[in-house]
């Protein structure tokens, strides 16, 4: 009877092996001391806690889709499709810059109901990729932790001192009971906790790196959420965030560790402590005891550091100087920013922007470069055309496709004649370079149509899944983010730039553009440059960015500072991305036959007085029209240029300095000034007004400006022929361009044009005492009024589609004629004088 007992004992273990829930077979003491007396069962239980039914395998495999469906990707998987559902709810309106439109919607769902479907799917199939990567995470936390805990089984509770001091030195602790195998139920709910926690950190730290991304789901909502947005940005940090994942995945995976380790060492210490007599020796019989047996504890403490110390030791293997490329060069490197101001570059220059003002002591600096249109588009074009905006045909963001095909011969272009290897690289703000061909031969910029804005509404309601493709890598499956005005992140650019200066120095030469858009609306720094110049304690609206781009209300002067703090910070944040493309480029060996240019599109107000914030609103203001330019020449000594410059004259400049003068270009050749062999050229800047947003605006009161439909309002529209781009209706076309305003400096003197429907008005202003237009000298100096008159006429009508018309200069296939005469006061001083 007790052989046929064992025989069936043993058959039971070989065919179902007692094992725990980690896979860790038992003694064979332990095996036998509980199944040597269990009869034969005709049911058993599987390791699971799961039956196996006598046909075996049917119950068997439902048994491991049951375990499957338990695992933690599988919790994972549950708990991101339930998120993203849960934020597909908020997608109502296609928005824009903080402005929704309801036709705008309506033409989302007329043109791309299906592909925005489509693109739904897309992303949940990337959630629910995020998700399986959660999910293994979790499981390996999960089963380092049951490894750790060393399988189901416990130490003797009534262990002796002397058995424990034992096991401490080595031996074995033995164990009585088996813990009973969870179900899966447990086990998924466990898995899901898990799962909540890893997400809950990676969208912390989201919260924390990019706020202003997250700022509308979470902070504009006030409540328990903006609480929590800002003690996370402002009291723990990525710092405190780390620290406090480290201590919750220590205490996950090793609290059963340290709790036994602690438990053993108590025990072995009061152990030693009885053994020996005195209290000296009792101290020393503790000492012995806490220390024997440590070494795998301390290996736990410096095997860490040891990882990140042969990392460092890789980096620094990486970053070794770098030698026989071919380049020969000489190389062009254009570093650009989207809306920089000249006094944060210049005058604040040392402490705001370091590492840009340390390579300025050793280039030509010029203090009062003008931009001729303070606009992203047409600003561009005209830098790389060497062309006024009159010439080359894009006088606002919106051009039809004729007018891009008629823009011409472009520096790029120039240059890839002559064997450069042209390229252009820029985030959101420099989807212009994918509209526009300007004879670059490799553009890796944003897209940007009415399509586009609608795949960033739909992506940018799911905040969960968000913090996975907002970095690097995540950006390229999910390119549509670097498109996010409030996603800028110029060191994933400088990432970008650093790899293409690698593959280029092979090159015998080449020319790269890189335009940064941190500096843009909405000002939204990565962490920690968004509160590095905040003001301490602010939870206004402009906490982490500039919310809205217009019809925003009067904002208070702590508002004011905030933005111009959260300004200051992009422009921090800005230089350090440079300074890592200057590092790579001294190691790559590069620096010495590179020319490299610091300079912007158009400058920034920041609620200067009557001009409120933006650009290309206005041109009373020097804050906005003034452009950094440095130039940097290898070999050539440091200038500072206060005369009047302009960006038409940045291409024929470094065309002439690599040996390739341009044809048909507006520009000057600015190497006298450079090289310091002149102080001036006597040149004269000409600028215009963009496409007004809104007729009603900081600084403009009623009737100061000739009105057409506003943006939102009826003045764009879809062209669904020509890859649905948004331009301006065709019958407002001319009409905004009569309306623009124009001005003309020279020297110190500014004279602005403003034509409005009662008549041409013309206004002075001394540019170097007077630099925020405050005090209008017309009536003062008619004659100064008049000469510069003639030289701005003269320029407008340069424009081969421009006729004169009174003291009007109009499109000349404007029908509605002329909109009136000279009325107010100084349209008559102004219209008297320049009749003289």
């Amino acid at each position: 009877m007790s052989r046929d007992h064992s025989t069936e004992s043993t058959d039971i273990d070989q065919s179902v092996p007692r094992e725990d829930r980690l896979g860790v077979r038992h003694s064979g003491a332990a095996r036998s001391e509980s199944t040597g007396s269990a009869p034969m069962r005709q049911r058993v239980e599987d390791s699971s806690g799961g039956r196996l039914g006598p046909a075996g395998w049917p119950a068997r495999t439902w048994g491991l889709i049951l375990d499957a469906l338990a695992s933690p990707p599988a919790a994972a998987v549950f708990f991101m499709v339930v998120l993203f559902l849960w934020d597909l709810v908020g997608l109502t309106n296609v928005s824009y810059f903080g402005h929704t439109n309801q036709k705008a919607t309506d033409i989302a769902i007329k043109y791309f109901g299906g592909a925005l479907i489509a693109e739904q799917v897309r992303l949940l199939a990337i959630q629910v990729a995020v998700a399986l990567l959660l999910g293994l995470v979790a499981w390996a936390l999960l089963a380092a932790r049951d490894l750790v805990r060393c399988g189901p089984m416990e130490p003797k509770r009534d262990a002796s001192v002397a058995t424990v001091g034992a096991t401490a030195a080595g031996g074995h602790v033995g164990c009585t009971f088996e813990r009973r195998p969870s179900s899966r139920f447990v086990r998924f709910l466990r898995a899901l906790g898990v799962v909540a926690l890893l997400h809950g950190y990676v969208l912390a730290r989201a919260l924390v790196w990019m706020p202003a991304l997250y700022a509308g789901a979470w902070y504009s909502r006030g409540g328990w959420r903006a609480s929590l947005q800002a003690f996370l940005t402002d009291r723990l940090g990525l710092i405190g965030l780390d620290i406090v994942a480290f201590l919750v995945v220590s205490v996950l995976v090793f609290g059963p560790l340290l709790h036994r380790t602690v438990r053993r060492r108590w025990l072995v210490a009061r152990a030693g402590m009885r053994s020996r007599s005195g209290l000296l020796g009792r101290l020393r019989g503790a000492l012995a005891g806490i220390s024997s047996g440590g070494w795998s504890v301390w290996a736990w403490l410096t095997a860490p550091i040891l990882v990140l110390a042969g990392l460092l030791a890789l980096a620094g293997w990486m970053t070794a100087p770098s030698s026989g490329h071919g380049n020969k060069g000489p190389n062009i490197l254009i570093l650009a920013s989207d809306g920089v101001r000249v006094d944060r570059m210049v005058d604040r220059g040392k402490t705001l922007a370091p590492h840009v003002w340390k390579l300025s002591q050793r280039s030509a600096v010029f203090t009062r470069a003008y931009t001729s249109l303070a606009r992203t588009f047409p600003s561009w074009v005209t830098l790389l055309t060497g062309r006024f905006p009159e010439r080359h045909g894009i006088r606002h963001m919106f051009p039809t496709t004729a007018q891009l095909a008629r823009v011409g011969l472009a520096l790029p272009g120039h240059l890839a004649a002559h064997g450069y290897r042209t390229e252009v690289m820029a985030d959101y703000a420099g989807e212009i370079f994918s509209r526009v061909d300007l004879g670059f031969q490799r553009v890796s910029a944003p897209a940007f149509d009415f399509s586009k804005i609608v795949e960033q509404t739909g992506l940018r309601v799911h905040t969960n899944l968000l913090p996975y493709v907002t970095g690097g890598l995540g950006r390229r499956f999910v390119p549509m983010v670097n498109g996010f005005p409030d996603a800028s992140d110029p060191f994933i650019l400088a990432r970008r730039v650093r790899r293409a200066l690698v593959r280029l120095q092979h090159r015998d030469r080449f020319f790269l553009t890189v335009f940064f858009s941190v500096t843009h609306f909405p000002y939204a720094a990565p962490n920690p440059y968004y509160r590095r110049y905040a003001v301490p304690g602010y939870r206004g609206p402009f906490k982490y960015g500039k919310t809205r781009m217009f019809g925003e209300g009067k904002p208070s002067g702590k508002d004011i500072r905030q933005v111009r703090g959260l300004y200051d910070g992009t422009v921090s944040a800005m230089d350090d991305a440079m300074a890592q493309v200057f590092v790579t480029l001294k190691r790559l060996g590069l620096a010495k036959n590179t020319i490299v240019v610091i300079t912007a599109d158009h400058g920034e107000n920041l609620y200067e007085p009557g001009v409120g914030m933006g650009h290309g609103d206005h041109l009373r203001d020097e804050a906005s029209l003034r452009i950094p330019l440095i130039i940097h020449v290898p070999g050539v000594a440091g200038q500072r240029v206060d005369t009047v410059v302009r960006d038409v004259d940045l291409a024929p400049t470094l065309a002439a300095l690599v040996g390739h003068p341009m044809p048909s270009v507006d520009g000057h050749d600015l190497r006298p000034l450079i090289e310091g062999k002149r102080r001036d050229l006597g040149l004269n800047a000409y600028s215009e007004t963009g496409l007004w947003f809104t007729m009603a605006g900081e600084g403009w009161k009623a009737d100061d400006r000739m009105p057409y439909p506003e943006v939102l309002g009826g003045l764009m529209e879809v062209d669904p022929k020509h890859g649905f781009s948004i331009r301006v209706k065709k019958r407002y076309a001319d009409l905004v361009i009569a309306a623009k305003h124009r001005c003309i400096v020279s020297g110190r003197w500014k004279l602005i044009y403003q034509p409005l429907p009662d008549g041409v008005h013309l206004h002075l202003y001394d540019a170097i005492r007077d630099p925020l237009s405050q005090h209008d000298l017309a009536t003062q100096h008619p004659k100064m009024v008049a000469r510069l008159w003639q030289k701005l006429r003269s320029w407008m009508l340069q424009d081969p589609h421009a006729r004169q018309v009174g003291d009007y200069v109009l499109p000349a296939a404007w029908n509605a004629g002329a909109p009136g005469r000279s009325g107010t006061s100084h349209s008559r001083v102004s219209a008297s004088a320049a009749r003289r």
